[in-house]
């Protein structure tokens, strides 16, 4: 999806419709619906986190600079991978404090922060140019396995036999 539409058109709606369904959560705890609601919700939340998994990791790769794209990865997952283990801390602190109300809207406004910061501050990654090429650029993928079928066929390539002496 990300590749046809582009990041922006991916990431924006996702983490927006990820807001909504939070607000939707936070709404089941804070007017006591009915468990359905809540079954509803919870179903909105996997959906959207199942559009919006990856999409970091990939505008990550897509902002990281020509020099020094290790170590630009790195810290890019160093911070994503922080944030995925204090979340869990946090949610469970605001719940306790809050209550559920509290810690679904927390994670509701931080997904609709990151929706707003991303279609704001970060362009479209898709089709920019990255300041690199790969080694074949513009051959085809299995071009390398057609020679090696061809030179299998005609013997080409082959060792050659050990001779005898006379």
């Amino acid at each position: 999806i990300m590749d046809k539409w582009g990041r922006k058109r991916t990431i924006v709606p996702g983490f927006s419709l990820l807001f909504l369904a939070m607000i939707f959560m936070t709404s089941t705890a804070l007017f006591h619906l009915p468990f359905k609601l809540f079954v509803a919700a919870y179903l909105c939340v996997t959906f959207s986190q199942g559009i919006t998994s990856g999409n970091m990791q990939v505008m990550g790769s897509d902002l990281a600079p020509a020099k020094g794209r290790g170590q630009w990865i790195a810290v890019w997952r160093l911070v994503a991978e922080t944030g995925s283990q204090l979340s869990p801390t946090v949610f469970a602190l605001v719940g306790a404090f809050f209550g559920y109300v509290g810690a679904f809207g927390i994670v509701g406004f931080s997904s609709l922060s990151v929706a707003l910061l991303v279609g704001l501050l970060i362009g479209e990654t898709v089709g920019r140019d990255r300041g690199w090429q790969p080694e074949h650029a513009g051959e085809s993928a299995t071009a390398g396995l057609h020679d090696a079928e061809d030179e299998l066929a005609t013997g080409a390539g082959q060792p050659p036999k050990p001779t005898t002496a006379p």
